[in-house]
Parts: C-alpha cells; structure tokens; sequence
C-alpha cells in the first residue's frame, strides 16, 4: 500500500503544478475530475471486497488476515475520500481557470509552495494511523 501512495501523491503533486498553470490548469482539473472517478471507483471496490472478506476471516477465526482485510477495506475508504477531494479540487481549478483565464490558480498555487504542492491530506494517513501489527498468537495445541 506504501507504493501505491507514494504513486497517488506523486501524481497528485504533478496535477497540483499542472492546475497553478494559467490555461493549462483548465486541462488539469477536467483530468483530475475524470481520475476521480476511477479512484472511487477502485476505492470503493477495495473497500467492499475488504469488507466482506475481513467478516469472513472473523467467521473463521482469523485476526491477521482479519487485520489484513480490514486495513484493505479502510484503504478503499480513504481512497475514496481521496476522490471527492480530488473532484472538488478539479471542480474549483477547472472553473477558475475558464472563468479568470487561469489567473486566479497562480494565486492558489501560491499557497502550495510552502508544501512543495504536497496533497493536503497525505495519502495513507487512515491505514497508518489506525492499523498497527498484532503479534502472532501461539497455537493453544502444542505450540
């Protein structure tokens, strides 16, 4: 999960640039609008089948695959919030940028640069901070 958020915040660093760019932005935040929608798509799949399975490891019996299947399941949540801030951020670049021919995006660059145009929610934040590895458990037969 480390990689893929490493890639998400790459990419959304790359898009932040791309959407202080006058005329340019107007692209940026239509692509970042459309790849919102995949990402809530693949946050929301992630977080179903995490969800169902992560029950089902604890009809089994199971806490770390449950523990797996959960930080999967919360992954997809946090995806998934990704994508609405994503959307709202596309929203907003798109529509300054056609209606003040991108000008006013320079201005909302200029309160990025202090985070190097960091996402304002970091990526990863949701499995780090509420996922922690269990010890393993020995056997109660002959362990």
């Amino acid at each position: 999960m480390k990689g893929v958020n490493f890639v998400l915040s790459s990419a959304e660093r790359v898009l932040n640039i791309a959407g202080t760019i006058p005329v340019i932005c107007i692209a940026s935040g239509t692509l970042r609008i459309e790849l919102s929608k995949i990402q809530m798509i693949a946050g929301t799949t992630l977080a179903i089948v995490g969800s169902v399975l992560a029950v089902g490891a604890s009809l089994v019996n199971s806490p770390e695959k449950k523990q797996l299947f959960g930080r999967l399941a919360v992954f997809g949540v946090e995806q998934m919030i990704h994508s609405q801030l994503n959307l709202y951020r596309g929203m907003v670049e798109t529509f300054l940028g056609i209606s003040t021919f991108g000008i006013a995006n320079v201005a909302l660059g200029a309160g990025q640069v202090f985070r190097l145009f960091s996402p304002i929610v970091s990526y990863g934040v949701l499995t780090n901070r509420f996922f922690i590895p269990i010890p393993k458990t020995p056997h109660p037969i002959g362990a």
